[in-house]
């Protein structure tokens, strides 16, 4: 979440999150299956179905906005 902080677009998040993944022995499958470690989602940002797009510009522009926020308020 620090990158959203940071003001990291959507696109930048979901390569964070690729590359934790990758990194941690998760591969592009079928489906999400935590025992074979595959991740449907696991593919560059423009090959993401559009509910994936929505939901990741969704989360950035939340983070953004509560991060404004939290500097206003002090």
């Amino acid at each position: 979440m620090r990158q959203a902080q940071n003001g990291a677009t959507a696109e930048q998040l979901h390569q964070s999150w690729c590359d934790f993944k990758t990194a941690d022995g998760w591969v592009h499958g079928p489906a999400k299956d935590e025992a074979e470690k595959t991740h449907p989602c696991l593919v560059p940002y423009s090959e993401l179905p559009a509910e994936q797009l929505r939901k990741d510009d969704l989360f950035a522009a939340i983070v953004a906005a509560l991060t404004t926020k939290e500097s206003h308020d002090g």
